[in-house]
């Protein structure tokens, strides 16, 4: 009987233990390799517009509009309210705010090269 409960501990810690690593290397896995965050890096100084946004707070679900500015960094955080424990947080023209590796992946950049285009053609 006691060798039964100890490895059902013994079990219940391990998957705890491996939950705990697998989550946050698949969030990051998200956020590198679908090139989300190295495309931000590189996009640093250029104009953004970030996806809208839901948040529950205290029940109440509160939606943030698309936000286009200047991207000014961008790095991740911790983040202990969602799972993963961290998430991409970005600063656009003084708003800062942290990004899933979806939302992430739907930022849209204004190249230097399409705003030039754009300017000449509305001349």
């Amino acid at each position: 009987m006691k060798v039964k409960k100890i490895n059902l501990k013994l079990f219940a810690i391990i998957i705890t233990f491996v939950l705990i690593i697998i989550m946050p290397l698949s969030k990051y896995a998200l956020y590198e390799l679908s090139g989300a965050a190295p495309k931000l890096r590189e996009s640093i100084g250029q104009k953004v517009i970030l996806p809208q946004q839901k948040y529950s707070i205290n029940w109440t679900t509160h939606i943030i509009k698309p936000y286009e500015g200047e991207l000014k960094s961008v790095a991740y955080r911790w983040n202990y309210d969602h799972i993963g424990f961290f998430d991409l947080s970005v600063e656009v023209d003084g708003c800062s705010t942290g990004l899933s590796p979806f939302e992430a992946m739907n930022v849209k950049i204004e190249s230097s090269i399409d705003s030039t285009f754009e300017k000449s053609k509305n001349k």
